[in-house]
């Protein structure tokens, strides 16, 4: 991969002690191929709780509560090494780990630019296509405009 390239490892995971083993892998193994790394940093922890009632008919005031904990955890690989990327497809982490893997970088911005000269080339065959489609999309503008300084309470 080129200079100034970076992957973005995002992990989540109900059991703390597999997410931190599973960050102490991925670390280890891109330091070993020769990359940078800066993390893992812990993101906050998501709590979703729930209150059942434990009887189905009677005593509405005896009542269970439950929560469910998603531990996150962010990586970042700073520069990798195609040596970095081929073992990391290689690693077996445990399962019960979500992993999302992000691109940054060269091939990244290639794409995205790819992809404004994409709109803008359908946006001219829009225009000669169709001759009043530019001037109507300025009506729309003048008129969204308008329209909210006129609804103003004050």
């Amino acid at each position: 991969m080129r200079q100034g390239d970076k992957i973005r490892i995002r992990l989540k995971a109900y059991d703390h002690r597999i997410l931190d083993q599973s960050t102490r892998e991925i670390v280890e193994t891109a330091k070993r191929t020769g990359a940078d790394v800066a993390g893992p940093i812990p993101l906050p922890t998501t709590i979703n709780r729930w209150t059942v009632l434990r009887s189905p008919h009677v005593d509405k005031k005896s009542r269970e509560q439950f929560e469910m904990r998603t531990h996150k955890r962010l990586i970042d690989i700073l520069e990798p090494t195609p040596d970095t990327v081929d073992a990391l497809m290689k690693l077996d982490l445990p399962p019960g780990v979500d992993v999302e893997i992000k691109a940054f970088g060269h091939a990244a911005k290639q794409k995205k630019k790819q992809r404004s000269n994409d709109v803008k080339k359908l946006e001219e065959a829009g225009r000669s296509q169709y001759p009043g489609w530019h001037a109507a999309k300025e009506r729309r503008g003048k008129w969204r405009s308008t329209e909210s300084s006129e609804s103003s309470w004050g």
